[in-house]
């Protein structure tokens, strides 16, 4: 990785996550950050937990990303070593390592991309966000690779007010909507 993260200017567009080895001197780091020179999200890699040599692979998969908005990411079931981005929209097995990355897109839409079976793909679009919000989260529940269930929630134009989450339960095999009451 050459260069600075943030040239310019700063941005509060990131996430990470981490899975451990039993190799104490192995572990997965992964930063996302959108880079406000080319408004890409950019996953920062790192394999070795003794040093600082990351991996900076840019997404160039799915609809492009609004600038200066949250990014989330979530993981379960370890983590596999990074490759470049390819496109594909083919449906993935959730047993395999698995890493997802969250993100409001140029038309406020929030994107799922996917990390399986060593390849990058973009997953659905899971619903409408008002624009210039600041919420997006990520969370998953898992038994090692048994996935059971993802929730993504973010601002609604609908309901904007409160949460609105989209969630995936296996055993329903489909993606589902709630929104949180808007008194709590």
């Amino acid at each position: 990785m050459n260069g600075q993260i943030f040239p310019g200017f700063s941005t509060s567009c990131m996430a990470s996550i981490t899975a451990s080895t039993a190799d104490p001197n192995v572990a997965y780091w992964r930063t996302y950050v959108q880079y406000p020179t080319d408004g890409l999200i950019h996953e920062l890699a790192l394999n070795d937990a003794n040093s600082l040599n990351y991996i900076d692979n840019a997404f160039t998969i799915g609809p492009r990303p609004r600038l200066n908005t949250p990014i989330a990411a979530v993981n379960w079931n370890g983590l596999e070593e990074a490759s470049t981005p390819m496109m594909c929209t083919t449906d993935v097995a959730l047993t395999t390592s698995q890493v997802r990355v969250y993100y409001i897109t140029q038309d406020n839409k929030v994107q799922e991309l996917q990390w399986t079976n060593h390849t990058w793909v973009v997953g659905p679009i899971l619903g409408d966000v008002i624009f210039g919000s600041i919420a997006l989260y990520a969370q998953v529940r898992a038994g090692g690779a048994t996935l059971a269930e993802l929730r993504i929630g973010y601002q609604c134009p609908a309901n904007p007010n409160t949460i609105t989450e989209s969630y995936f339960i296996p055993s329903q095999s489909r993606w589902g909507v709630r929104t949180y009451p808007s008194m709590m």
